[in-house]
């Protein structure tokens, strides 16, 4: 049998078996002989497509601290506001010291709630608003992507309100004063807390977009394109009948020119 047409044939096997191969995994890259330096480019793929999916994840799980951050702040915003409006009570002059007394332990009530939320704003364990800590992220997949977020400490103490007293007329008038510098504090709070969290908005958006692009251009170098691998398996079949055709063939001619020497003949 002509070497040829054996390596035709064995290269037309290896052929089906790569088109089989591929339609049956669904990758068109199954091993480093296919394409070795698809495969490297997949695997790169493969490594930004991990690291995007979870910088996403951290950038979510940032932003849903932060998001807890602002709702203690709202609340501890809306217990100054309580205050100040109960301080400005305290300065109607026909107020009996009774009078004055039940306002202020409203506002201890308050003060009281501050201080609850301040401790009790947590996310995963970790406090919110009661001491100056801080979040890093990291909210890219590579070296320098982090970033780090301050939180604030909002508790009574820290915002100078702890010792409110509007029983006296110089009390009632510092109380006003310190309420209006803890609600600057605050809001300035929430404000940071607000820009910080359309920080976490932009990179949230900005991993998904390259998680959906590395994953396009991932499937496009290595998932199996069906109507190519098809096209190409029904090829090598067509090609591989022709082979065997040609090798029985080439077995029938020999056969009959060995009858035709002397002493293959019959009486």
């Amino acid at each position: 049998m002509p070497i040829d047409l054996t390596n035709s044939l064995s290269s037309i096997g290896l052929n089906q078996y790569r088109s089989l191969q591929s339609m049956g995994s669904g990758k068109s890259i199954n091993s480093a002989a296919d394409n070795p330096a698809g495969l490297a480019e997949s695997a790169s793929f493969s490594v930004q497509i991990s690291g995007a999916a979870q910088a996403l994840s951290n950038a979510q799980n940032a932003s849903s601290a932060l998001n807890t951050a602002q709702g203690g702040v709202n609340q501890i915003a809306s217990d100054l506001q309580g205050i100040n409006t109960l301080s400005v009570q305290a300065g109607n002059g026909i107020l009996t010291a009774s009078d004055k007394q039940a306002i202020q332990t409203q506002i201890n009530q308050s003060l009281q709630d501050i201080n609850q939320v301040a401790q009790n704003t947590q996310f995963n364990g970790q406090p919110l608003l009661n001491g100056n800590q801080s979040i890093t992220a990291q909210t890219g997949p590579n070296a320098g992507n982090a970033q780090t977020f301050s939180l604030p400490n909002l508790s009574g103490s820290a915002l100078n309100v702890s010792n409110i007293d509007i029983t006296s007329s110089a009390g009632q008038s510092s109380a006003l004063s310190a309420v209006q510098n803890a609600l600057n504090s605050v809001n300035s709070a929430g404000a940071s807390l607000g820009a910080a969290q359309t920080g976490l908005d932009i990179a949230q958006s900005s991993q998904a977009i390259s998680q959906v692009n590395a994953s396009a251009s991932n499937s496009a170098l290595s998932d199996t394109n069906y109507a190519s691998a098809s096209s190409t398996l029904a090829q090598s079949n067509i090609s591989q009948q022709a082979a065997i055709y040609a090798i029985n063939m080439y077995n029938a001619t020999q056969k009959s020119v060995l009858a035709l020497l002397p002493g293959n003949s019959h009486a």
